[in-house]
C-alpha cells in the first residue's frame, strides 16, 4: 500500500512526505493492533507468508528483488534495526509498551538516524547531484518506527528486512518506481 502511494506522490516535496508519513503512521497503528495477539514471537510466519506471496512475481521482479531485498533492505536493516536499535536498547532497556510489545529508545533513535540518512541522501553523491531531501527524511523516520516496531515484535530482523525490501521490489516491478 505505502509503496503504491509512494509511486504516485513526490516523496521529496512537503505534501508528498506528509502523505507518506501519515500512511506509515497508519500502518504502524494497524500493525500494532493486528500483531497484538500474534502468537509466534519469532515472526517467521509473517516473513514466510510475505516471501511466498512474491513467488508468482519472481520472473518479472528478479533484479528488483535481489537489489531491494538483499542489498538495500538487508543492509539497512542490519545496520539500523539489527545493530543500532539493539545496542541502544541494550544500553537503556525497553521500558515502554506499545500494543503489548516492549520497546525502548532504540526504536526512536534508530528511526531518527534512518530518516537523517535519507535527508542527507548519500546515494545521490554517486550521481554527483547531492541535494538534501528533508521530506524524504520525514517519511522514512515514520517508516523506521514501523520497521523498529516489527523488529521488536518479531525478535529478529527477518520480518523488517522483508517489510523494507519487498514493497520496494514490487513497486519497482509493477510501477517502475
Amino acid at each position: 500500500m505505502v509503496s503504491a502511494i509512494s509511486g504516485m506522490v513526490n516523496s521529496r516535496q512537503w505534501h508528498g512526505a506528509l502523505i507518506l508519513a501519515g500512511a506509515y503512521l497508519a500502518l504502524l497503528l494497524a500493525l500494532g493492533k493486528s500483531m497484538e495477539d500474534l502468537v509466534n514471537p519469532k515472526g517467521h510466519g509473517l516473513a514466510g507468508g510475505m516471501a511466498l506471496s512474491l513467488m508468482s512475481w519472481a520472473d518479472k521482479a528478479l533484479v528488483a528483488l535481489v537489489f531491494y531485498l538483499f542489498f538495500l533492505g538487508l543492509g539497512e536493516e542490519l545496520l539500523f534495526r539489527g545493530y543500532v536499535q539493539s545496542r541502544i536498547n541494550q544500553a537503556f532497556g525497553k521500558p515502554f509498551l506499545f500494543f503489548g510489545v516492549a520497546w525502548g529508545w532504540g526504536v526512536v533513535l534508530s528511526a531518527a538516524l534512518f530518516g537523517g540518512m535519507h535527508i542527507h541522501n548519500l546515494g545521490s553523491l554517486v550521481s554527483g547531484h547531492w541535494q538534501p531531501a528533508p521530506w524524504w527524511g520525514l517519511w522514512t523516520f515514520f517508516a523506521g518506527l514501523v520497521l523498529g516496531f516489527v523488529r521488536e515484535k518479531s525478535g529478529g530482523i527477518l520480518a523488517p528486512v522483508l517489510l523494507h525490501g519487498l514493497p520496494q521490489a514490487l513497486a519497482e516491478a509493477v510501477f517502475g518506481q
